[in-house]
């Protein structure tokens, strides 16, 4: 399943209706929303809250979609460092989508 099935045609970044729905199924385990409703979380937090959302989203989610389409929503965006940080983390996720990292055929 793609992100861009899960939406509806007319979203767009800045006008999710869905965003409640999306979040829930882009952040099953709540780690990217937990972090961000922090005030100051402690350093290192970002990259625990990354891993443990790598390792909830459902199977057939490919990450970079899912990073992607919960980049741009303003409830994963916090003031403190570590949200920043995640932002960073979610922003380089997206740049390696599934498809480029398969591996290539072998050629005889």
């Amino acid at each position: 399943m793609t992100i861009s099935e899960s939406l509806p045609p007319s979203a767009t970044a800045g006008e999710r209706t869905g965003a409640a729905t999306l979040l829930g199924r882009l952040d099953p385990s709540a780690s990217l929303r937990a972090l961000v409703a922090l005030d100051d979380p402690p350093r290192g937090l970002a990259e625990d809250a990354l891993l443990g959302w790598l390792i909830a989203l459902p199977a057939g989610v490919d990450p970079a979609d899912a990073a992607r389409a919960l980049a741009d929503l303003p409830e994963l965006s916090g003031p403190s460092r570590e949200a920043r940080r995640l932002a960073d983390l979610l922003d380089e996720v997206a740049r390696y989508p599934a498809a480029a990292l398969a591996p290539a055929s072998r050629r005889s």
